[in-house]
């Protein structure tokens, strides 16, 4: 991988004027179904600081998008018509609560592999929408909780850092169980993508926004 599909940097805010930058000026034109995205696949994030409060989110982020991505994440009860939230995947999987599974693996086995989970259950769920996030990895290393996650799609612009702060919460609730350090957070994105709409958007916000 080249440098230009590594972001790094150590606020959630920071990541994603990064990654709006680097998808808008490096991402190539690519029409899906009837509109048309720049796409950068294959795009590397890692968050070495990540923060609940976050300057850059707050003046430039979409308050009311933060609060649906949190019920989104953090609530067993649906927001969609027909397709499973993250927080039912992730609390209430086919009566398995993941996070707990995880907590519970990290404490008998902090050294583990395995703290591993999924949003994807094929029997079930190909013929519902798949889940943007697809997994999640929480592995304590030097003494930190540090999440790695796989996203098929990442709408950059409108929801990456929607995304990162709903997942930050997650951490923080099993860091605080855990009595431990909260780490960084990595994200394998597989189509980091904007779309022509929020055009005028990024590059006001790119041109706005100085790290």
């Amino acid at each position: 991988m080249n440098e230009k599909g590594i972001v790094k940097e150590n606020t959630i805010g920071k990541a994603w004027v990064e990654c709006m930058r680097r998808v808008y000026n490096c991402g190539a034109d690519f029409h899906d179904e009837d509109v048309i995205i720049k796409e950068f696949p294959g795009l590397l994030v890692e968050i070495t600081d990540p923060q609940p409060s976050d300057n850059i989110v707050y003046a430039h982020g979409n308050g009311e998008m933060i609060k649906w991505m949190e019920r989104n994440f953090l609530s067993t009860e649906p927001v969609f018509d027909e397709n499973l939230s993250y927080g039912q995947r992730l609390f209430d999987y086919q009566g398995i609560n993941q996070i707990d599974w995880v907590i519970e693996k990290l404490r008998n086995k902090p050294e583990t592999k395995q703290a591993a989970i999924t949003l994807l259950n094929a029997p079930i769920h190909l013929n519902m929408h798949i889940p943007c996030v697809c997994s999640l990895d929480f592995k304590i290393r030097d003494d930190k909780l540090n999440l790695y996650l796989f996203c098929r799609s990442q709408d950059i612009a409108k929801k990456m850092y929607a995304d990162s702060l709903a997942l930050l919460k997650i951490v923080n609730k099993i860091s605080t169980v855990l009595n431990i350090e909260v780490g960084k957070m990595t994200s394998f994105i597989s189509s980091a993508h904007i779309y022509e709409e929020d055009y005028d958007l990024v590059k006001s916000i790119i041109n706005d926004t100085h790290i």
